[in-house]
């Protein structure tokens, strides 16, 4: 392609990689279920799910997710209806989410780590009519208003030692609690099906960067034009193929990559709690041809003993480009190890349903979020007045796609913010810094908002916001500013440190701080340490020099 105006959105250089059958995608109609029955429909004996050993057929997995539409049908949920699910990768949190949208209803995705109160909040906010809870998060269920009826969802046996369950949910005394055994065993009715595309699916929250985490609604057609966009990118997945997932369902990739496996036919390996052991365990075991990972996770590569990985194909990293050096350092270790792929970084956003770029083994810029799927476009503009910037020009990040999310829900006025239209398009307002070279390669460059990858002491990756850490400790009386920086830690997890502006002792502040965290946020935002200033520095724009702070630490 010659490049005639100089500005992405208009050459899209990218799409000179696509075929013309790929830039011709169309987004299926129809709903999610719609949608991966139909590209299923000769494979019913083939594997779709294996979870700890247990193969589960195509056809398997969709007599399950029918039985559960009959049950939630024989409940009173239809087209419309929200229910919410706190849980992890199982079999029975999919049958779920595809049998709600079979019917039309609503999958409600919390974040399973969120505090009770969050919880609580996010099911009221959506009138859900039912709650579904793995039997691990007991206390979330306890504080749930008891006039909702409420399932326990099973964990695995095999899976009880790893995932260290508390208690048996079904001998817990709860108004309207009942095990997901007994609600299979009930009664049932048969259902409407709705195959209306642009229904709300699923709402998958952000994790709050700013404020309380605002719920994303995303259609039948976002999903879908995720699965068939990566389709067609020249990634060849194969029927068949075996895809580790870690990915948890609360995430929007975790949903997208799963949508996208379920499509493509292949089987997806389910890993319930992804230590770095329990992957690298899954890895020796199922020899998978695919696996996509958050760059916290990058280091399963490097503690992997295994001396040949020539059976992976495809090894892709969501949520940016890693360091340099780590990127040099995996694929290092990839060729040694005969891998047949490099490590492929990609990027996404919940807003956008998840994938947005990927890097292919023979399409590849090192530190690079890869080229813009086909069906969507990218441009940078400046963050000053907004103007498109050139090539290799850097700005913020604005992307349009078929998998743009409907709405922040109910929250008009957040929508408002990020999502603009040009040319009669929708685009939004990623928030990242990056830039787009002659070739159609994006990078990301800084950020407009500061997100970090952590982990939790199961070894689960999930973002850290350090403005919504910030905020809450500024609610403490007496602290008149704080400030949080990231640091990685010995494990070379990223931990928040907290400074804060007061003229209060140190020890008040300390309890202060901790207990407030501790009663508002996840435990991956408690921080590893509050020092204590007279004031915090500044930069030459008046605002707060974090730079300057990371010094201190």
């Amino acid at each position: 392609m010659i490049t005639q105006t100089g500005y992405p959105s208009k050459d899209k250089p990218w799409l000179k990689y696509y075929s013309q059958e790929a830039i011709g995608t169309i987004v299926p109609d129809g709903s999610m279920y719609d949608v991966i029955k139909n590209s299923n429909k000769d494979r019913l004996n083939c594997i779709a799910i294996d979870y700890f050993d247990n193969k589960i057929t195509y056809g398997e997995f969709f007599y399950n997710v029918e039985l559960n539409a009959r049950c939630l049908a024989a409940r009173g949920i239809c087209a419309g209806s929200v229910v919410s699910i706190i849980s992890l990768n199982t079999p029975e949190t999919l049958y779920l989410i595809y049998a709600l949208s079979c019917i039309g209803a609503v999958a409600n995705m919390l974040i399973a780590t969120s505090s009770k109160q969050e919880i609580v909040e996010h099911i009221k906010n959506t009138d859900s009519k039912m709650v579904f809870v793995l039997d691990k998060f007991t206390e979330k269920y306890e504080a749930l208003d008891a006039d909702i009826p409420i399932v326990i969802l099973p964990v695995a046996k095999s899976a009880r030692g790893i995932m260290k369950i508390i208690l048996n949910a079904s001998t817990r005394k709860i108004k309207n609690c009942i095990t997901y055994n007994d609600y299979i065993k009930g009664k049932k009715q048969e259902y409407n099906s709705c195959s209306d595309s642009n229904r709300t699916a699923i709402i998958v929250y952000t994790s709050g960067s700013t404020g309380s985490p605002k719920g994303v609604a995303l259609s039948n057609r976002n999903w879908n034009s995720i699965a068939v966009m990566c389709s067609a990118s020249g990634k060849n997945y194969k029927q068949g193929e075996k895809f580790l997932s870690i990915l948890p369902p609360f995430f929007s990739f975790g949903i997208g990559m799963t949508h996208l496996c379920f499509y493509a036919g292949m089987t997806e390996i389910i890993v319930i709690a992804p230590q770095e052991k329990n992957i690298m365990k899954m890895m020796k075991k199922h020899r998978p041809e695919r696996f996509v990972i958050a760059p916290a996770y990058t280091n399963v590569i490097e503690k992997n003993v295994e001396k040949d990985l020539s059976y992976l194909i495809d090894f892709t990293g969501g949520g940016g480009a890693i360091s340099l050096e780590k990127e040099q350092e995996i694929n290092s270790i990839l060729k040694k190890k005969n891998a047949g792929s490099m490590y492929l970084s990609g990027y996404g956003m919940t807003e956008l349903a998840s994938a947005v770029s990927m890097n292919h083994n023979d399409r590849h810029r090192i530190q690079s979020i890869g080229l813009p799927l086909p069906l969507i476009d990218m441009m940078v503009v400046s963050v000053d007045d907004g103007h498109e910037m050139s090539y290799n020009e850097e700005g913020e990040l604005l992307v349009s796609s078929p998998g743009l999310m409907k709405e922040y829900y109910k929250n008009i006025e957040e929508t408002n913010k990020v999502i603009q239209i040009i040319d009669g398009k929708r685009w939004i307002h990623t928030g990242d810094v990056g830039k787009i070279d002659e070739d159609g390669f994006a990078y990301i460059t800084g950020r407009l908002k500061r997100i970090y990858i952590t982990k939790d002491e199961n070894d689960m990756a999930y973002k850290l916001f350090p403005q919504r850490i910030e905020e809450v400790v500024e609610e403490c009386e007496g602290i008149d500013c704080a400030a949080v920086v990231v640091i990685p830690d010995k494990l070379r997890q990223n931990v928040p440190i907290v400074f804060v502006a007061t003229k209060l002792k140190s020890d008040v502040v300390q309890e202060l701080v901790f207990n407030k965290v501790k009663s508002r946020l996840p435990r991956y935002d408690m921080p590893a340490k509050i020092i204590v200033l007279p004031h915090l520095p500044l930069n030459q724009n008046s605002k707060i020099d974090y730079k300057a702070l990371e010094k201190i630490v």
